[in-house]
C-alpha cells in the first residue's frame, strides 16, 4: 500500500491537497488465486473563515483495475480549533464508500462523522501534564 499527499496553498486562508493511494492484493483462498490493483484519489479544499474556523469541500474516488468498479466519496465539514494543537471537524459525506486499507487516509464513508485530531509532540504533552498537575 502507498499513499501520496499533496497541498499547497492558495492565498492567505485557502489550501488544496490533492491524494493518490494505491494498494495491489494478492490471496489465495478455497483453491483460487485472487489479485488486484486498486487506488485512490481525492481532493480536498480547506479554507479558514475565521481565526479558529474553516470549512472544507473533499471528493474522492475508488478505482478497482481488475473489475473495473468504482465508488465515491463527495463531503463537507466544518472544523474549530479550541486550542493550540487540537482541531475538531463534524463533517457529513453525502455519498461515501468505505475501504479498510485506505480508512486512515481519509474519511470517505457515506453519513455524518466527528474527528478529533491532537498534535501530539514533546512540547504538547508538557503542557498537557503540566495542566493536569496544576489542576490536584
Amino acid at each position: 500500500m502507498n499513499n501520496f499527499n499533496a497541498t499547497r496553498r492558495i492565498g492567505s486562508a485557502g489550501e488544496l491537497t490533492l491524494q493518490y493511494a494505491a494498494k495491489y492484493v494478492s490471496t489465495y483462498f478455497d483453491g483460487v488465486n485472487f489479485s488486484g490493483y486498486t487506488d485512490l484519489s481525492g481532493a480536498t479544499y480547506r479554507r479558514s473563515f475565521r481565526p479558529r474556523w474553516d470549512y472544507l469541500l473533499q471528493a474522492g474516488i475508488l478505482h478497482n483495475w481488475d473489475s473495473g468498479t468504482q465508488d465515491y466519496s463527495v463531503g463537507a465539514a466544518l472544523g474549530f480549533n479550541p486550542q493550540d494543537n487540537v482541531w475538531l471537524t463534524l463533517g457529513y459525506n453525502f455519498a461515501g464508500f468505505r475501504d479498510a486499507d485506505f480508512d486512515n487516509a481519509r474519511y470517505t464513508a457515506s453519513g455524518p462523522y466527528l474527528r478529533v485530531a491532537i498534535k501530539a509532540d514533546q512540547e504538547t504533552l508538557k503542557a498537557i501534564a503540566g495542566r493536569i498537575r496544576s489542576n490536584r
